[in-house]
C-alpha cells in the first residue's frame, strides 16, 4: 500500500498545481483592462460647512500651563484649555508632548529584565495615548498624543487632558523615574471651522469676542460717519470701554469711516456702526437694503419696527449678519438724535442687563442716572469662594498638586493688615495617613504651611477643616488678576503599590473665605505719578468725571488710539458699566464743561491740541512756546534740544483747574513721539513699573522715569539719559552745558521689560508655538468626493510581451495536466495488476 500511495503522489501534486495556477492566466489578462473602483486618497473626514478647515497651534505656556513633572512610583498631572466660541473641531488634532523620562539611583543588576514605566494621557477620561519608557529612554522626545473627536465634550468648552505614569517596575528595582513635560516646547495643534454667529444681543460681546485660546485679540471695525463731530467720539469712548470691560481688553477697535473702508476690510471684519443714517453712508445701505430689522423713512428722518414707530428720544441697536460673509456680524447703534444714541451704546457700555432682552434688536428707552458712589465703597470686605463663582474643587494623586484660584483687587484701594484666605476643606483617609502638607501661595509668595498628615491635628478632626493664612498687603497686585494658590504635597509608607489614585483627594470648599478689608486711597494725599494709572481716573464704575481732549482735528489714527486707551480703562475699573466718560477737542469745549470736575486726559502736540498749547509751560517738562520742542531748564540756563529730537512724553500732575483733580498729558515732540508716549500707556511695550514717575520720556524700545517732585531742578534729557538721544542718531548735543546737574533717580521698574517693537497699530502675534510656528491661520483644503461618472480610467497600451507570457503560461499548464493525468493512468493499472 506504501507503494501505491508513492504512485499518487505525483499525480495528485500535479492536478493541485494545475488548479492553482488557473486563476493566473485570467489575471494577466485582466491588468490590460483595469476595472473602475472607489479611490481612497486619506482618511475620511468630514466636510466643514464654511469650506476650507483652519489650522492653528498654541504651546501649552501660551495657555497659562506650567512645566510638569511625574515621580515614581506613580505620578499624575493635569491641564485644562478650552475651545473657543466660534470653533467646531473637525479634522486632526494633536498634542505635540516635548517630554524628557529621567531615572536614578542603583543600576539594575540584570540587565536582561530592564524595568518599565509605563505613560498614559486621557481626553475627559477617554484614553488617547499610552506608550512605555525604559533605562534606554533618558533624552528629550517630543511625542504626538492625537485628541480624536469622540473624545471632545461637546457640551461644555472646558477640555481636560490628565497625564499618568506608573513607574512601580522601577521602584522594585530599588531606582526612581520621572517624566517631565516641558510646557513652552509643548503645543496644541488645532484644526477647525468656523462656525456661524450668534445673533442674539444678550451674549454680547459675542460674536465679536470669542474667547479665543492664549488671549489672542479679535478686531472689529468701528465705522465712524464720515464727517464725525465731537458727540460720535464721545459714543465711542463709552462703546469701547464696555468693550474693554467685557472681554478683558481683548477686542482691538480700528476707527475707520464709509469712505475710508476698502472693500477687501470690510467684507472680512466684523463691523460696528455708529451714528445716523443720514450722516452715515454705510448704515444708510444697509437701511435702503431692508437688512436690518427697524425700518428708516430718509424723507421724514423717522424709525420704525414692524407698525410701530419709534420715538426720536429712543436708541436702537440691531445685530446681523454680515451681508457679505455670514460668519461675521454687523452690529449698529443709531437712533433720532444724538440724546437717543447715547442711550444705546450706554445699554451696551459694560456689563449687559440681559433680562427680557433676546434677539437682534433692542430698543432704549432710558439707562441709569450717573453712578455717584466710588468704587471699593459698595466692595464687600468678606466674600466666599461661592461668592467669587468658585464651586468645590478637588485634587486627586500623591506628590504635588495645584489648585489656582483667581481674584481682583481694584485700583485704587488698599489693603489692610488684617486681611487673610481661610481654606475650608476635606480630605481622605488615605491622605491623613500620610505624610501630607497644605500649602497656601499669593502669586507664588508662601504665606502658611500646615501639616495635615499623620499625627496632625487635623488628621484627628472630624471634617470639615480650616487654615487660615494673613495675606500681606505687599503680595496684593491691585488692577491686575492675584493668583491664590494651594498646593498639597503628599507622600506615604505605601512602598512601591500606591494606593488608587481616587482614593487619594482632597476638597477644598466653596465655604472658603476672602476677606480684604481695604480703603479707598485718596489721590490728593501725595502728587500723581504716571504709573497710578488707571487711579484716579477709574474713581466711579462709569468714568462720568473723566475728560478726554483729543488734538483740534484728530486724525483717524489718533481716534484709535484714544480709543484703545479707553478700553484698557474700561477693563481696569471694577465693576465698571454704562460708562460715559466725557470728550472734547483742544479747540472746542463743550458748553457748559468746568475743568475743575473731571480728571483729565490730554492727548495730542501743542502745534496739534490748542488745550495743550496754552498750558504747555506749566507743564513739569514745559515745551518751547509755539513749537514741539522740549524746553530744558536747569538753574538760570535754558537748554534746546535738537529739532529732530523724537521722544514721547508722559506728565502727571495735579490739575492746574483743581488740585484734587489729576491731569494726565500724553505728548511728544513729534508724531513717532507722541505714538511712542500712548503705546506705553496702553502697557504696550513697557510694564506699568516702568512708568513710575510723573515725567517720563518714552522712544521706541527706551523708557526713563522722573520724578520731579523731589527736587526743584528738571532733568537734564541729554546728560540724565544718553540713552534716549543715543536712539535719534544725533551728532549734536544741548548747549550750553550747565555748572550744576541735578539726577532724578527713576523708581523701581519691572524686570524683565517686554520685548514687542510698537508700532502706530501694534500687532502682536497671537499665537504661541515652538516649532512649527503658524502666526496666522492657514487654510486647509478638503475636497468633494468626485462622481463616479466624473472619474477617467486611463487604459494603459498592452505589452507586446504579453501574449508570449500568456502563450508559455497556458502550454506549460497543459503539459502538466496530462502529465498528472497520464500519471494517474499509470497508477490506476498498476494497481489493478496487483
Amino acid at each position: 500500500m506504501k507503494n501505491v500511495s508513492a504512485h499518487f503522489r505525483m499525480p495528485i501534486a500535479c492536478l493541485v498545481l494545475s488548479v492553482l495556477l488557473l486563476p493566473a492566466a485570467p489575471l494577466l489578462v485582466s491588468a490590460t483592462t483595469p476595472t473602475p473602483s472607489p479611490l481612497l486618497l486619506s482618511t475620511p473626514m468630514p466636510t466643514p460647512l464654511g469650506g476650507a478647515l483652519i489650522a492653528q497651534d498654541f504651546a501649552l505656556a501660551s495657555l497659562n500651563v506650567r512645566n510638569l513633572e511625574l515621580l515614581s512610583p506613580q505620578g499624575s498631572a493635569q491641564f485644562s484649555f478650552e475651545v473657543p466660541d466660534n470653533w467646531r473641531l473637525a479634522g486632526n488634532n494633536v498634542l505635540y508632548l516635548n517630554l524628557q523620562f529621567i531615572e536614578s539611583g542603583a543600576a539594575s543588576e540584570n540587565t536582561a529584565a530592564q524595568p518599565i514605566t509605563r505613560f498614559e494621557v486621557r481626553l475627559n477620561s477617554q484614553l488617547v495615548y499610552e506608550s512605555s519608557f525604559t533605562t534606554t529612554q533618558d533624552a528629550p522626545q517630543t511625542v504626538a498624543v492625537p485628541l480624536p473627536l469622540s473624545a471632545i465634550n461637546v457640551e461644555r468648552a472646558r477640555q481636560t487632558v490628565a497625564f499618568a505614569m506608573d513607574a512601580r517596575d522601577h521602584c522594585f528595582s530599588n531606582r526612581q523615574a520621572r517624566i517631565v513635560i516641558r510646557s513652552d516646547l509643548s503645543y496644541l495643534h488645532f484644526e477647525y471651522e468656523r462656525l456661524k454667529p450668534t445673533l442674539n444681543l444678550a451674549f454680547f460681546p459675542r460674536p465679536f469676542y470669542n474667547n479665543l485660546l492664549a488671549n489672542q485679540p479679535e478686531t472689529a471695525f468701528l465705522v465712524l460717519p464720515d464727517a464725525f463731530a465731537p458727540s460720535d467720539l464721545e459714543h465711542a469712548l463709552s462703546l469701547a470701554a464696555g468693550v474693554g470691560r467685557l472681554t478683558g481688553n481683548q477686542v482691538r477697535l480700528k476707527v475707520t469711516t464709509p469712505s475710508a473702508l476698502d472693500a477687501a476690510n470690510r467684507r472680512e471684519n466684523n463691523l460696528i456702526l455708529l451714528g445716523k443714517p443720514a450722516d452715515h453712508a454705510l448704515l444708510a445701505q444697509l437701511y435702503a437694503d431692508n437688512l436690518l430689522p427697524t425700518r428708516y423713512d430718509p424723507v421724514t428722518g423717522t424709525f420704525s419696527v414692524g407698525n410701530t414707530a419709534i420715538a426720536p428720544e429712543e436708541g436702537i441697536v440691531q445685530l446681523i449678519a454680515h451681508p457679505e460673509n455670514p460668519y461675521l456680524a454687523v452690529m449698529t447703534f443709531t437712533g433720532g438724535t444724538d440724546q437717543a444714541i447715547q442711550k444705546a451704546v450706554r445699554a451696551f457700555a459694560g456689563r449687559v442687563d440681559a433680562f427680557g432682552l433676546s434677539g437682534a434688536l433692542a430698543i432704549v428707552r432710558d439707562v441709569r442716572p450717573l453712578s455717584q458712589q466710588r468704587v471699593g465703597e459698595s466692595l464687600r470686605d468678606v466674600q466666599t469662594f461661592a461668592d467669587l463663582g468658585i464651586e468645590t474643587t478637588t485634587t486627586f494623586g500623591v506628590g504635588s498638586q495645584f489648585a489656582d484660584f483667581r481674584f481682583v483687587v481694584p485700583n485704587g484701594v488698599q489693603i489692610s493688615e488684617s486681611a487673610y484666605v481661610e481654606i475650608v476643606f476635606d480630605y481622605s483617609d488615605t491622605l491623613k495617613e500620610a505624610q501630607t502638607s497644605l500649602n497656601i501661595l499669593l502669586n507664588e509668595t508662601p504665606i502658611n504651611s500646615v501639616n495635615i498628615g499623620a499625627g496632625s491635628e487635623y488628621a484627628s478632626r472630624p471634617s470639615p477643616h480650616r487654615v487660615r493664612a494673613p495675606i500681606p498687603p505687599s503680595a496684593v497686585r491691585t488692577g491686575e488678576a492675584n493668583i491664590l494658590s494651594v498646593l498639597i504635597e503628599s507622600r506615604g509608607n505605601w512602598g512601591c503599590n500606591l494606593p488608587n489614585p481616587a482614593t487619594i483627594w482632597l476638597n477644598i470648599r466653596p465655604e472658603s473665605v476672602l476677606s480684604l478689608p481695604r480703603a479707598v486711597v485718596d489721590t490728593a494725599l501725595r502728587p500723581p505719578l504716571v504709573s497710578d494709572f488707571p487711579v484716579p481716573f477709574s474713581e466711579y464704575s462709569d468714568l462720568h468725571d473723566v475728560l478726554f481732549v483729543l488734538p483740534d482735528q484728530p486724525s483717524l489714527s489718533e481716534i484709535e488710539q484714544a480709543l484703545r486707551l479707553m478700553a484698557r480703562l474700561g477693563a481696569l475699573t471694577e465693576n465698571g458699566e454704562r460708562f460715559a466718560p466725557r470728550l472734547a477737542l483742544g479747540d472746542k469745549l463743550p458748553s457748559g464743561v468746568d475743568l475743575a470736575q473731571y480728571h483729565i486726559i490730554l492727548y495730542g502736540r501743542p502745534s496739534t491740541n490748542s488745550l495743550l498749547r496754552s498750558i504747555s509751560d506749566k507743564l513739569p517738562q514745559p515745551f518751547t512756546a509755539g513749537t514741539d520742542a522740549l524746553e530744558q531748564t536747569l538753574d538760570d540756563v535754558v537748554l534746546r534740544l535738537p529739532p529732530n529730537f523724537e521722544v514721547g512724553v508722559l506728565q502727571a500732575q495735579p490739575s492746574l483747574w483743581n488740585p484734587r483733580r489729576v491731569l494726565l498729558t500724553i505728548t511728544g515732540t513729534s508724531s513717532a513721539g507722541e505714538s511712542f508716549a500712548m503705546l506705553a500707556m496702553q502697557a504696550v511695550t513697557f510694564f506699568r513699573g516702568d512708568l513710575n514717575g510723573n515725567v517720563v520720556y518714552v522712544t521706541q524700545s527706551s523708557v526713563y522715569a522722573a520724578n520731579t517732585y523731589r527736587s526743584r531742578y528738571a532733568v537734564d534729557i541729554t546728560a540724565d539719559i544718553p540713552t534716549l538721544v543715543a536712539e535719534t542718531t544725533l551728532a549734536a548735543s544741548a548747549t550750553p552745558t550747565p555748572n550744576r546737574v541735578f539726577t532724578v533717580t527713576p523708581g523701581p521698574t519691572e524686570t524683565p521689560t517686554p520685548t514687542v517693537t510698537p508700532s502706530l497699530t501694534p500687532t502682536p502675534s497671537p499665537i504661541f508655538s515652538p516649532t512649527p510656528f503658524v502666526p496666522t491661520p492657514t487654510p486647509l483644503p478638503t475636497f468633494e468626493p468626485l462622481l463616479p461618472e466624473q472619474l477617467q480610467i486611463e487604459t494603459p497600451e498592452r505589452p507586446s510581451w504579453i501574449p508570449l507570457l500568456v502563450a508559455l503560461t497556458a502550454g506549460a499548464l497543459l503539459a502538466t495536466g496530462a502529465f498528472g493525468l497520464w500519471s494517474l493512468v499509470r497508477a490506476i493499472r498498476a494497481r489493478r495488476q496487483e
